[in-house]
């Protein structure tokens, strides 16, 4: 699993952008008093006023080329190629989870669901897998596991990284637990591609890298 970091809004595009808000709000606002039937018989005046007012030139009067960055973005790629075996487990057990709970999901949406899972998770959890997909409807999918994974750190890890950058107090519970419940089944490369996002220096910038990391993984 790759990042790909880039930068998304540069000080000056942010700058321009609050610009023509500011101007947007102006104009709106100008051409608001003139439809007022109070000032109606000065309308003429009033919307050449309004057409100065609305003007945004002053709003590119900087070049954006080489404005340094105010806020990057982060994408994720997954492994080139999916895990075979992992990838018919996952249909499997999602195909049978879906009957014992009278379900339906859209066929394409099971195959990308599935190609995502088995470029994500570790192939060794492929005979639990189909261990689960195999059992009745009421039995317990742990007794698949020889040995059930315990929980891992990387939830904790990350959160005290964000907690450590960022001012808002604690981090957020849910993902603490689920990333440090999924640690111990995902491939190496995914969880090291996480705490990549431990070098960001400012709190967006951290949270950007996180949430692009959970789309990544479907979590």
């Amino acid at each position: 699993m790759n990042l790909h970091a880039y930068c998304k809004e540069t000080i000056c595009e942010r700058d321009r952008e609050e610009c023509l808000q500011r101007v947007g709000e102006r104009c709106d606002e100008c051409f608001d008093i003139c439809a007022d039937p109070v000032i109606y018989d000065v309308s003429d005046a009033c919307l050449g006023t309004c057409d100065r007012a609305c003007d945004s030139t002053s709003c590119y009067a900087a070049s954006c080329e080489t404005s340094p960055c105010a806020e990057r973005g982060f994408e994720f790629e997954l492994a080139d190629t999916r895990d075979a075996v992992l990838y018919e487990a996952c249909l499997h057990a999602v195909t049978s989870s879906l009957s014992c709970e009278n379900e339906e999901m859209e066929e394409e949406l099971i195959y990308l669901a599935c190609d995502n899972f088995a470029r994500v998770y570790d192939p060794q959890i492929s005979d639990e897998l189909e261990c689960t997909a195999d059992l009745d409807c009421e039995a317990d999918p742990n007794s698949c596991w020889t040995e059930p994974p315990q929980s891992g750190t990387l939830g904790d890890e990350s959160c005290a990284r964000m907690e450590d950058l960022c001012d808002y107090g604690s981090c957020n519970e849910q993902w603490r637990k689920n990333v440090n419940w999924i640690e111990p089944i995902l491939r190496p490369d995914v969880s090291d591609a996480l705490r990549l996002c431990f070098g960001e220096t400012t709190c967006n910038d951290m949270e950007g890298c996180f949430n692009a990391w959970a789309e990544a993984v479907n979590l």
